[in-house]
C-alpha cells in the first residue's frame, strides 16, 4: 500500500501557488510565465501520481491500462519540472535571450534520452511495469530519469555560482534551498518506495520561490499595462551582468509634463496608453517598458542592423507628426535614443545617465540620439564621481576674486568661487560640475561646503581688518528648496562668529525668472537676519525691473558679456552706459564683471560705476594668495606701520 497523503498535500500546495501567481503576481513577465509553467507541470505530475497510487491501492489487480497512463503521465511531467527549473534560472540571470534553438536542443538532450525509453515502455517495460501481483515496479531505465534531474540540478547550481552577480540574493538562496530539499525528498523516497515524499518536498521548495516573484503591481504600469521602470532595471542588471548583447531604444517626450498640465491627466493617460499600443505594434521581438513621465524603453535582443534602422525610422516617422486622440492634436517633442549594449553603454550608471539627460534635448523635431552622444553622458558620470570624491577627499577649494571699490580705490569685497581638481579628470569647470551637481542633488552638499568655508575664512582670517566688508556666496535655487537652509546657515555663522552683514548671497538672473515665489520666501527669511542679496549675470536672463525691486536686491552685477560686446567703448558704450544709469537711478549698487583692461576700468569709472570685478584686478585666487593681494592693494602693512610711528 502506498501512502497518498504526501501527494494530496503536494497537490494542494501547487494549487495554492498557482492561484497566488495568477491572482496577484501576474504572468506578463517572462520569469512569471516560466514559474507558472513550472507550477502547472508540477501539479500535473502530482495529479497523475496521486491518481495512479489511489488506483493501485484500491484496484491492485485491475485497471492496468488506466494505471499505466497515470504513471506514464507522472514520469513524463516529473523530470520536465527540472528542465523548467533550469530555464527559470537562465531567465533570472538574464541569459534567456542568449538561448537560441540550438542551445535549447542541447539542454533538452538529457530529457529526451529519458523520454525515448519512456515512450517505449508500453511495449518493452523499460521504465516501469506491474509485477504478477499488480504492484508498480521500477525498471532499469528509471535511472535515466534521475540522471536527467541530477543534470538539470547541477546546471542550476553552476548558473547560480557563475552568474551570482546577476541574481538577487533572495533568488539565489531560495533556488538553492529548493535543490537541497528536493535532493532530501529523493533520498527519502529511494529508501522508502511506499512513501512518495519527492513530489511533496518539491512543491514546498517551489513555494519558497514564490516569495521572490514580483507582484503585478511592482512590475506593471497601471495606465498602459506595460512593464515598468522597476522591471526594466532588473532586466538590464541581469543582462549587463551576464554580458548579453542587445539594443536599447529610449523614446522621450520632452514636453510630456506640459501636455499633462494643459490637457489634464485623464486625457494624457489616454494618450500614453495609445502610445503604448502603437509601440506594441512594432514587433513581438521587442520588450517594451513604460518608465513614466513620457519615457518608454524598448529592448531588442539578437538585433540586426537592418532591424534597428527599421525601428528607428518607424519611431521618427510616427512621432514627427502630432498624436491625435479624442479630438486633440498633441505635438510631442520627441527624442529617440538608440544604443548598443554593452558596446556603447556598458554599465547601469551610464544607462541611468542616458535616461537622466533626456531633458537636455529640447529640439522641436524628432531627434535620434546615437552612440556618439554618449561622450557627454559618460563625462557627466565621471564628473559626478569626481564631485563625490572631491567632497570626501578634500579636492574642492574655495577661491576668492576681489571686487574693487572705485570711490575709495580699495578692494572692499570678494566673490567666493568653487574650484575642483580631480586626479583623473584634472581641473573641472564650475559650469560643468555645478550643472551635474544640480542634476544629481549633490548641490546641497556643495552649497553648504562653500558657505562653511567662507565663514571659516572670514572668522579665522579677520577679513574686516583687511578692509573686506563682505563676501558674496552663490546660492542655487535648488538649495532654497531645503526647509532648514536658513537655520543651517545661521548655525554655521554662529559657529565661526560671522556677522550677517559680512555675507552677501548671490542669485543668478535666470533663477529669479524660474523660481520667483520660492526665492522670495527664502530671501525674506535671510534678510530678516541681516543678510543682503546680489543679482548675478544681469542682462542674460529674463528678469525685469519689477522683479528686481520686488525681490529686494541690494547689488546688481552686470554680466561680463555686456561689457565685452561693447568693443569700442567710446562709440558703442551707450547700452552699457544707459544700463548703469538706469540701475543707479533705482538705487542699486552696481558691480560690472569681466573688467580686463585699463580702458574698460576708466570707462566704468567715468560713468559712475561703483564696483568692478575682473582679471584686470586679479584672477580668482586661493585664500593665501587672496590675502596677500588684498593686503598689498589696500596697503594694510603700510597703514599699520604709519600707526606705529604715530
Amino acid at each position: 500500500m502506498y501512502n497518498p497523503d504526501f501527494l494530496l498535500c503536494a497537490f494542494l500546495v501547487y494549487l495554492v501557488a498557482i492561484i497566488c501567481v495568477l491572482s496577484k503576481k501576474g504572468t506578463g513577465a517572462l520569469k512569471n510565465k516560466i514559474y507558472i509553467a513550472f507550477l502547472i507541470v508540477g501539479e500535473l505530475a502530482c495529479t497523475f501520481d496521486l491518481v495512479g497510487i489511489v488506483l493501485s491501492n484500491h484496484f491492485p489487480r485491475k485497471l492496468y491500462e488506466l494505471r499505466s497512463i497515470c504513471f506514464f503521465g507522472y514520469h513524463f511531467f516529473h523530470p520536465l519540472t527540472a528542465f523548467i527549473c533550469a530555464l527559470f534560472v537562465v531567465e533570472i540571470t538574464g541569459r534567456i535571450h542568449e538561448i537560441d534553438k540550438r542551445k535549447i536542443i542541447l539542454l533538452l538532450i538529457p530529457l529526451v534520452l529519458f523520454y525515448i525509453p519512456l515512450f517505449l515502455n508500453p511495449a518493452y517495460n523499460t521504465v516501469y511495469y506491474f509485477d504478477a501481483n499488480g504492484v508498480y515496479t521500477r525498471a532499469i531505465f528509471m535511472l535515466l530519469e534521475y540522471l536527467a534531474a541530477a543534470f538539470y540540478m547541477g546546471f542550476v547550481l553552476y548558473e547560480i555560482i557563475k552568474y551570482r552577480n546577476s541574481i538577487r540574493k533572495d533568488e539565489a538562496w531560495t533556488i538553492s534551498l529548493f535543490i537541497v530539499v528536493t535532493i532530501i525528498g529523493v533520498i527519502i523516497q529511494y529508501f522508502s518506495t511506499t512513501t512518495p515524499t519527492e513530489v511533496f518536498v518539491m512543491s514546498l521548495g517551489s513555494l519558497t520561490v514564490l516569495f521572490t516573484v514580483e507582484n503585478r503591481d511592482e512590475l506593471y504600469d497601471p495606465v498602459t499595462g506595460l512593464l515598468n521602470r522597476n522591471a526594466l532595471m532588473g532586466e538590464l542588471q541581469s543582462s549587463i551582468s551576464s554580458g548579453i548583447r542587445f539594443h536599447c531604444f529610449g523614446v522621450f517626450f520632452q514636453n510630456y509634463e506640459d501636455i499633462s498640465t494643459r490637457l489634464g491627466y485623464v486625457v494624457s493617460d489616454a494618450i500614453e496608453k495609445s502610445v503604448a499600443e502603437y509601440l506594441m505594434t512594432l514587433g513581438k521581438d521587442l520588450e517594451i517598458y513604460d518608465c513614466e513621465d513620457g519615457f518608454f524603453c524598448l529592448l531588442l535582443y539578437h538585433a540586426r542592423e537592418a532591424r534597428v534602422k527599421e525601428i528607428e525610422n518607424a519611431l521618427v516617422e510616427r512621432f514627427d507628426h502630432p498624436w491625435e486622440m479624442n479630438g486633440y492634436l498633441v505635438p510631442f517633442i520627441t527624442s529617440v535614443a538608440s544604443y548598443r549594449i554593452p558596446e556603447a553603454v556598458g554599465t547601469l550608471d551610464e544607462i541611468y545617465s542616458m535616461f537622466a539627460r533626456r531633458k537636455h534635448h529640447q529640439d522641436e523635431v524628432v531627434k535620434v540620439l546615437q552612440e556618439e552622444d554618449l561622450a557627454t553622458f559618460r563625462r557627466d558620470i565621471y564628473v559626478s564621481r569626481a564631485i563625490s570624491k572631491g567632497l570626501s577627499h578634500g579636492n574642492f577649494q574655495v577661491y576668492y576674486q576681489p571686487i574693487w571699490d572705485s570711490q575709495n580705490d580699495r578692494i572692499h569685497s570678494a566673490e567666493a568661487l568653487l574650484r575642483l581638481y580631480d586626479e583623473e579628470l584634472g581641473w573641472i569647470s564650475p559650469d560643468e560640475f555645478i550643472r551635474v551637481a544640480e542634476e544629481t542633488g549633490s548641490i546641497y552638499d556643495l552649497g553648504e561646503f562653500v558657505f562653511e568655508s567662507v565663514c571659516r575664512d572670514i572668522g579665522w582670517r579677520d577679513f574686516k581688518s583687511m578692509g573686506i566688508d563682505f563676501v558674496e556666496v552663490n546660492l542655487s535655487p535648488l538649495q532654497c528648496m531645503r526647509s532648514n537652509l536658513v537655520e543651517r546657515f545661521r548655525q554655521i555663522m554662529e559657529e565661526y562668529q560671522v556677522q550677517p552683514n559680512q555675507i552677501n548671497l548671490e542669485i543668478t538672473e535666470t533663477a529669479t525668472a524660474r523660481s520667483l515665489e520660492m526665492l522670495r520666501s527664502t530671501m525674506l527669511r535671510f534678510q530678516e537676519m541681516g543678510i543682503t542679496f546680489s543679482l548675478d549675470d544681469f542682462g542674460t536672463g529674463a528678469s525685469n525691473m519689477e522683479s528686481l525691486v520686488d525681490l529686494d536686491f541690494e547689488i546688481v552685477k552686470i554680466d561680463k558679456s555686456i561689457l565685452w560686446n561693447t568693443k569700442d567703448l567710446s562709440a558703442k558704450g551707450t547700452f552699457l552706459e544707459n544700463t548703469i544709469q538706469l540701475l543707479k537711478g533705482s538705487q542699486f549698487k552696481i558691480v560690472v564683471e569681466g573688467v580686463e583692461t585699463q580702458e574698460q576700468k576708466a570707462f566704468l569709472e567715468s560713468h559712475g560705476c561703483e564696483f568692478c570685478q575682473g582679471y584686470f584686478f586679479h584672477k580668482p585666487a586661493s585664500i593665501f594668495d587672496f590675502i596677500t593681494y588684498v593686503k598689498k592693494f589696500n596697503k594694510i602693512g603700510e597703514q599699520e606701520h604709519l600707526e606705529e610711528i604715530v
